[in-house]
């Protein structure tokens, strides 16, 4: 599969910030129902600084990030166990990236992308280490409210569960390769493996699905952290043989109108005639106020002569349609 980056923008903010703005965003979680959640907000970055010169190829699409920063990064990542990456900020060639940190030597970063994926990045890009997310970040065995904990590993035990976005596999209409349960010991489980899985990381961009089944009451989710400033470069995969879903949410916790919603250059094919025959890549979205269980998307639009549309009979101009905060969506790439 190819893949490109769905460089999802709010704006045309490029200040630099050594201490992000923090905020808050709170989901409403039906019972008997699912629900699209994400994470659009960030952990405090554990060091800012810039590249020390461009990214030099390691093997195995792993590349070396060589830094220099104010503080100098020359103690490694802290030995706590934690998951982090780095996010390039405005201002730099590769604004928006993110690439997950596989291991740290010095003052020197190891990431998981290759170094054409980094291609432009070069010697004075701004760039921050921030700690990823894990389920148990956000959703606190000892303090959360936000799911109903299991009593035991039986489907009769069950109570609330997270449902996790395939981000492999191809075709379209996948369905959730992981499920999470909270057991009532305060471990998160897999209901796959009946393995932990309170470390399972959640980066940027990345939506997942609160599931409470019949009978169980309503919840709220509430994100809160630092605010990107910039651009989120969240990948995007096409299919080799056929349409390709691309599970993303928005990384800004403020609505906006469809029409505000930048893909990046070249990111979003639009479709040459309104006719369904000519449809190319559409976007997803679900309706959060609609209690449903395996709920299917509330609306599908395209893109023809630089306009949104509606796909149902008509073809409603859709640009003043509006994207909830944190909102999970599905980019189905054309075939």
């Amino acid at each position: 599969m190819a893949g490109i980056l769905l460089a999802l923008t709010l704006g045309t903010a490029t200040a630099q910030f050594s201490t992000p703005p923090v905020g808050i965003y709170k989901f409403n979680c039906l019972g008997g129902s699912d629900t699209v959640v994400s994470i659009p907000f960030h952990r405090a970055p554990i060091w800012q600084g810039t590249l020390d010169g461009p990214p030099v190829p390691v093997e195995n699409q792993v590349s070396r990030l060589n830094l220099h920063g104010d503080g100098p990064f020359d103690g490694g990542l802290p030995d706590d166990g934690r998951r982090y990456y780095a996010y390039f900020l405005p201002g730099s060639q590769r604004e928006g990236t993110i690439a997950s940190i596989v291991s740290s030597v010095g003052p020197s970063i190891e990431v998981n992308m290759g170094a054409g994926a980094l291609a432009g990045a070069t010697i004075g890009d701004r760039l921050a280490v921030i700690p990823a997310w894990t389920i148990a970040d956000l959703f606190p065995p000892e303090t959360q409210t936000s799911i109903h904990s299991s009593s035991g590993n039986l489907l009769t035990q069950r109570k609330s569960e997270l449902l996790l976005f395939d981000s492999s596999g191809e075709g379209i209409n996948l369905s959730a390769p992981r499920k999470l349960f909270l057991r009532s010991d305060g471990n998160w489980i897999d209901s796959g493996t009946f393995e932990e899985a309170g470390g399972i990381v959640v980066l940027p961009g990345a939506p997942f699905i609160v599931r409470h089944p019949v009978g169980c009451e309503d919840t709220e989710f509430v994100a809160k952290e630092s605010v990107f400033v910039g651009r989120v470069a969240i990948p995007i995969r096409t299919g080799r043989d056929g349409g390709q879903d691309n599970a993303v949410a928005l990384p800004r916790p403020i609505d906006l109108l469809l029409g505000e919603l930048s893909f990046g250059v070249g990111v979003f094919q639009e479709s040459p005639t309104t006719d369904p025959g000519d449809r190319k890549d559409t976007l997803l979205v679900f309706d959060n106020t609609e209690a449903r269980i395996n709920k299917k998307p509330s609306g599908v639009f395209f893109r023809f002569s630089g306009k949104w549309y509606r796909d149902e009979p008509g073809f409603p101009e859709a640009s003043d349609f509006v994207i909830s905060g944190g909102a999970g969506m599905i980019v189905r790439k054309a075939s």
